[in-house]
């Protein structure tokens, strides 16, 4: 069977934890340590000492909580479409920004080429310091 904590069992049986480290204790239920040193209860154990209870079911038949439920669900979707239209946007943006650095490298090259090329004679010579420093 399976093996479950003390806090599991306590969901399962609506004991309290101590009743149950009581009587762990005292030998009415059976334990063992798992090798993180956790106590383990067999599900069969809990089921013969305390019974297990189900959990209520009041809490979704409740028509409160069904409006709940459908405002939720309601508000997911409407963040989805939200989330896909900003999906949709930013590819807008990527490509647009991706067009404007292809127009600002094309038109760096113009300049480029309007400009006349650099050689010896157009070359800057070099300051005083430069010269004092070795710099070319």
């Amino acid at each position: 069977m399976a093996k479950i904590t003390i806090s599991e069992a306590v969901g399962l049986t609506r004991v309290s934890e101590s009743t149950i480290r009581r009587d762990i204790k005292s030998g009415k239920v059976s334990s063992e340590k798992d090798e993180k040193g956790y106590r383990r209860i067999d599900t069969a154990e809990v089921q013969r000492v305390y019974g297990i209870t189900p959990p209520p079911e009041h809490h979704l038949a409740d028509p409160d909580s069904q409006k709940v439920i459908t405002l939720l669900e309601n508000q997911v979707a409407d963040l989805k479409a939200q989330l896909e239209i900003s999906h949709a946007r930013e590819t807008a943006w990527l490509d647009e920004k991706s067009k404007l650095l292809d127009l600002l490298s094309a038109e760096k090259a113009e300049k480029r080429a309007l400009l006349p090329p650099l050689n010896e004679k157009t070359r800057k010579s070099p300051n005083w310091i430069q010269r004092l420093v070795g710099a070319r």
